[in-house]
């Protein structure tokens, strides 16, 4: 049987389903054969990798086979207005395979009634109205299956149903929202300092009231300077001044971030329409009650946590005093979820020692996006060319984000490696310090992670699941050099050659054990020679490569250098050779990429295993391939990942489906 393609599947069901209460239902009911690999424990899989080609090994079968059977809508967020659903089941997207067929199911369509569907491999009804009693919220549907062989399986699918008096066919969905409020903390460090933190309420689209209800709460990470507002209105004179030049339409705010789907879909407005209200939470810089001026969007993780415990306080009061029960839904993408998850398990631990109430967090999930549990990585050779270009160069931009991006306190905090650091192989020492606070935080045996009053953890990785790697170790990613021209006063002016002023040689970390160069960068002003040797100490792998989240800091670097370089003269590297001169443009020879136009490979900043916070791996590389929570190699209770390596804190439909939208 020839598979529909699915971009032929979507267009059909999208044309089908648009504004329409009935909900198409896919079945999948089929064998599958999958490699029998086990890289983690080689002598126990059917076949071996060797020298990029699986052959059979250990006298075990190359392949392994199971059942797999799926059900599910195929619509992840349906409108009504009367409550009513139709769910129905076609032959066109019903497929089994093999001779395990479906005998017998039933259904619960989470109205709590159960519905007969088939009977000895017939159906009874393929069409069925559901009339909800409550909607704006998620269903759980529940399919309990007979197979022919008298085994059984029950299998769980969602469904989220809003109300489509909110819908506005031209606009999409309108939900009222707060203006810009700032929130200052009630909890202070040692020092007695206090933090600050800045919000918008998006109010659920049946809030007509629009007071605090039910709050999903989503906390901005790293964000060094304030550029990443929450509204593009947020971005005020100070703001603007960050962009060169500043342009409304592009600005990029955590608005604009919580669209997928090549932007065709907006995860605030479908959450509002679920009767959520949405609190988008930022860090700006402001000056504290002590006279400092701090950078909150690469502020000290714990003072940021503190501040967003005292705000979870504050909104816990707000929604009681308003007359509701419901708990709090807790979204940290990136540095945010290391922020809420000190904020929650610290709540905890001040609850246990106290017995007050005040510290109850009232929190029913806690979601992780991509954030490092167990650290972030920019490559070494990029740190370095900051350091070269900013501290030995005097460039006061690179030297601004080597200062305040890359040695920043959070970064600090989070970082696995930093040029500038004196320990053996440049590990960061202040992430160690960093790691082992955040796991002493929380009650005893937590390992510093929320665990009480009946919390759920998940976790979103960015990373590949299947162990696919980023970049190959120790590759030369970027060569750039500026050359000069040389004139002379005895040939009247003619050029004579063409010297080297500047050039950057970057190559990407090793392997594990390894030794190699990082980079060999050189300019003549000042006649600077900076090479950097490193021998790679860490049991995870080259970071650069391992799986994971990936943020392409060495290509923005890569193209601001280039910019720079075109618009000096070449007397900037000046030349002290006498009778000689130059005076002109420098010849800029991007070498790799041969092109300014082609993007450096992105590199891994949040590995797969950070993400997920696993335990009992050989190395980075491994694959998840196995379930993580049945094993006790993550303290997440679910997690979700993808086959390949996405950019940092982006996400597709099924992580909303299968997280965001819980």
């Amino acid at each position: 049987m020839k598979f529909e393609s699915s971009e032929s599947l979507e267009n059909r069901l999208n044309a089908q389903q648009n504004n329409t209460t009935n909900v198409k239902m896919g079945v999948i009911n089929t064998p599958i054969s999958y490699l029998n690999y086990n890289p983690e424990f080689p002598n126990n899989g059917g076949v071996k990798l060797i020298n990029g080609v699986y052959v059979r090994a250990n006298n075990l079968p190359p392949f392994l086979q199971k059942q797999v059977t799926m059900i599910s809508p195929m619509a992840e967020l349906v409108f009504t207005n009367n409550n009513t659903i139709t769910y129905q089941f076609n032959t066109s997207e019903v497929y089994q395979w093999g001779n395990k067929k479906i005998a017998s199911m039933t259904a619960d369509f989470g109205n709590g009634m159960i519905f007969n569907l088939m009977q000895n491999q017939l159906w009874i009804q393929n069409s069925i109205v559901i009339n909800y009693s409550t909607i704006n919220e998620n269903k759980k549907l529940i399919f309990n299956i007979i197979y022919t062989d008298g085994t059984t399986l029950t299998t769980y699918a969602g469904i989220s149903i809003g109300n489509d008096t909110t819908v506005n066919n031209s606009n999409g969905r309108i939900a009222s929202a707060s203006g810009l409020i700032h929130y200052p903390s009630t909890i202070s460090d040692s020092n007695g300092a206090v933090g600050k933190l800045e919000y918008r309420i998006f109010y659920g689209d049946q809030n007509t009231s629009n007071i605090l209800k039910k709050p999903f709460i989503i906390v901005d990470g790293f964000d060094p300077g304030d550029k990443r507002k929450i509204v593009v209105d947020d971005c005020g004179a100070n703001c603007q001044k960050l962009f060169k030049p500043f342009n409304p339409a592009e600005y990029v705010s955590i608005e604009v971030l919580m669209k997928y789907n090549n932007q065709s879909k907006d995860l605030k407005a479908q959450l509002t329409a679920l009767n959520y209200d949405v609190i988008i939470v930022n860090f700006p810089t402001y000056v504290n009650n002590l006279g400092q001026t701090i950078d909150g969007g690469a502020d000290d993780i714990f003072r940021n946590g503190r501040t967003v415990a005292s705000f979870l306080q504050k909104i816990n009061l707000d929604i009681k005093a308003n007359g509701s029960t419901e708990k709090l839904v807790l979204v940290g993408p990136s540095m945010g979820g290391q922020i809420t998850r000190y904020a929650l398990a610290n709540m905890e631990k001040k609850q246990q020692e106290t017995g007050l109430e005040k510290w109850n967090h009232n929190t029913r999930i806690y979601l992780s996006m991509d954030s490092p549990h167990q650290g972030a990585t920019i490559p070494l050779a990029t740190q370095g060319d900051l350091y070269f270009l900013g501290e030995l160069m005097g460039q006061n931009e690179a030297k601004d984000k080597y200062r305040n991006v890359i040695n920043s306190k959070a970064a600090r905090q989070m970082l696995l490696t930093n040029v500038g650091s004196f320990s053996p192989g440049l590990i960061n020492t202040e992430h160690s310090t960093y790691k082992q606070e955040l796991l002493s935080n929380g009650i005893i045996g937590s390992g510093g992670y929320p665990v009480l009053n009946g919390i759920r953890k998940l976790a979103i990785a960015n990373g590949s699941m299947s162990g696919f790697q980023n970049v190959n170790p120790s590759t030369k990613f970027y060569e750039v050099v500026a050359l000069a021209k040389l004139r002379t006063v005895l040939t009247l002016g003619i050029r004579i050659a063409k010297i080297p002023a500047f050039r950057i040689n970057n190559w990407f970390m090793d392997n594990t054990g390894s030794t190699s160069t990082l980079l060999q960068n050189y300019t003549r002003t000042g006649n600077i020679d900076y090479n950097l040797n490193h021998t790679n100490t860490l049991w995870q792998g080259s970071l650069d490569a391992v799986p994971g989240g990936s943020f392409n800091a060495a290509n923005d670097l890569k193209n601001e250098v280039y910019n720079s370089l075109k618009s000096y003269n070449a007397l900037t590297f000046p030349i002290f050779v006498p009778i000689l001169w130059s005076g002109e443009k420098l010849i800029v020879e991007q070498r790799i990429p041969n092109n300014i136009d082609i993007a450096i490979t992105p590199q891994s900043f949040i590995p797969t295993h950070s993400a997920l916070d696993t335990s009992g791996f050989s190395d980075w590389y491994q694959p998840i391939n196995k379930n993580l929570i049945c094993t006790g190699q993550t303290p997440f209770d679910s997690y979700y990942g993808e086959c390949t390596n996405m950019n940092h804190v982006s996400f597709t439909l099924d992580m909303v489906i299968g997280s965001l939208m819980n």
